[in-house]
């Protein structure tokens, strides 16, 4: 027993021949394996072990039982997965190489038996590992796996990587937002009522998580918010993705690939953020058509909608005054978000 919780009478100490060896935890399997291999260690040392009756409610146990353990394994499954070309005599004697006695079963099975002390043996792929050991990963010959293949940018991230750059050339702070989201900060801070066209979190650990995200208004203008007190103008930009439900696909939504970008100060408005949208799809080779709507996170009549090529969409225009108010603004928002590309 360990001596610093038991008293001096059954203390370990130099000269001692007969050892009562405990182990307990919570787990059977754990605690059985600590005790094989402590066991095996002393007897190793030259120990001579015997053996305990522990009489449970349910059933009478001797422990250790240090007997050996048997696992039944492939032989083209270990060719296959370590990809080398051993004979069925040498599989054998790699295997008695590493202490565990190998006998055919059948023309591909072999049964292998193992020490007790082994506990980390559950697979035959462990199995395989130990073959690997005993040849040798110094002369297994390097070889290009027969699936390689070469990987390369999303078109996604193509063209973000795109956006991006033109974006920080117009004098934009990139930004990352979260994709939970309340429903609070999502809609009803800008003066929109929840849609059938959000996911719901089903167990949120806080209410600040209860959606996901449709939209990337929210974390420009809580940026904004806290940087209130910093010079104006501020222009910053997001590159996100967007869920839209979709009952039609096989995981129900839509996400897509969005951008958006805002600017506050006294004198930005409609025709500043559309300058910028148009230097943006003057980049991205896009060509569309805009036209007025109302939204009830613009102004009426300063607001707008594009229509493009390939399905780029856009709602541009300027933050609603009573939105400002929400956030604690000082100045005008201008504001817009432009759908690059669906993802799934």
């Amino acid at each position: 027993m360990p001596p610093i919780i038991n008293s001096n009478e059954t203390k370990c100490k130099i000269g001692s021949t007969r050892l009562f060896i405990d182990v307990t935890g919570l787990s059977k399997d754990a605690v059985t394996n600590s005790m094989n291999t402590l066991v095996s260690a002393l007897t190793e040392l030259g120990g001579k072990i015997e053996t305990v009756k522990m009489n449970f409610p349910e059933q009478t146990s001797i422990s250790p039982q240090l007997g050996t353990r048997e696992i039944t394994i492939k032989y083209n499954d270990a060719i296959n997965w370590l990809g080398l070309d051993i004979k069925k005599d040498e599989f054998v004697a790699y295997l008695e190489k590493m202490r565990l006695n190998a006998e055919p079963v059948s023309e591909d099975e072999y049964k292998v038996s193992y020490p007790a002390f082994r506990t980390d043996i559950r697979h035959q792929v462990d199995i395989f590992e130990d073959l690997a050991i005993s040849y040798g990963y110094d002369n297994i010959e390097p070889k290009l796996i027969p699936t390689l293949t070469i990987g390369q940018a999303r078109p996604e991230e193509e063209i973000s990587q795109i956006v991006r750059d033109a974006m920080i050339g117009l004098g934009f702070s990139e930004i990352m937002s979260l994709h939970l989201q309340s429903v609070e900060r999502c809609f009803t801070k800008l003066n929109m009522e929840p849609d059938d066209n959000h996911v719901i979190v089903e167990n949120p650990k806080t209410i600040e998580q209860k959606v996901i995200r449709n939209h990337l208004m929210t974390g420009i203008l809580e940026t904004f918010q806290k940087n209130k007190r910093k010079a104006v103008p501020q222009k910053i930009f997001e590159l996100g993705n967007v869920i839209h439900l979709n009952p039609e696909m096989e995981t129900g939504t839509n996400e897509y690939r969005h951008l958006a970008f805002g600017i506050i100060g006294p004198e930005t408005g409609y025709a500043e953020i559309r300058m910028y949208l148009d230097a943006i799809l003057h980049e991205l080779k896009i060509d569309g058509t805009f036209q007025a709507i109302e939204h009830p996170s613009y102004c009426q009549g300063r607001c707008a909608e594009l229509s493009g090529d390939n399905g780029a969409w856009a709602r541009l225009g300027e933050i609603h005054p009573q939105i400002l108010n929400n956030f604690g603004m000082a100045f005008p928002i201008s504001y817009c978000e432009l759908r690059l590309v669906k993802v799934i």
